[in-house]
């Protein structure tokens, strides 16, 4: 029998971690296979309403950052050709079964990490994550990193 590829499903925060080019976060990304590291539903709805944020600001005259609109929109454009090529797990049936019964177990927790850590718990992947302290408590032992330590450990 052939044993289960290892799956890893990224967090919004190392995401944003690797497309920056953090060194941590680029060279684990770098030692696992393109075929293992995937975003969720929720991931790229994080993203994409960050890109729709900032750009909103741009118009409205409130953005306050550093950069300008050419940038945000390439930065935009950069991420779609990302979600473009990363896989994605999808948000199921069974994961909202599986976050309907977080919720319950842990009202406090947001609900775009518990549907995060549902969509892990139902594939199986491992949840990588800088936010550990959000997901310890949810996430069976041994199915939760944190890219943005060298050694991975949570």
């Amino acid at each position: 029998m052939t044993p289960k590829a290892l799956m890893l499903l990224v967090d919004t925060c190392i995401y944003y971690g690797y497309a920056n080019n953090d060194p941590v976060v680029v060279q684990n990304w770098n030692s696992f296979e393109a075929s293992q590291i995937n975003l969720c539903d929720t991931v790229v709805g994080e993203i994409l309403t960050d890109h729709v944020a900032t750009l909103a600001k741009f118009s409205s005259g409130t953005f306050k950052g550093k950069g300008t609109i050419v940038q945000a929109y390439g930065s935009m454009n950069a991420s779609l050709a990302d979600i473009n090529e990363i896989n994605c797990l999808q948000y199921t049936d069974a994961a909202h079964a599986e976050y309907q019964r977080l919720k319950k177990l842990h009202p406090g927790m947001s609900v775009n990490d518990c549907r995060i850590a549902a969509t892990a718990i139902v594939h199986s992947a491992i949840l990588v994550t800088e936010n550990v302290k959000h997901f310890r408590d949810v996430m069976p032992t041994g199915s939760l990193q944190d890219w943005t330590r060298p050694d991975r450990s949570v």
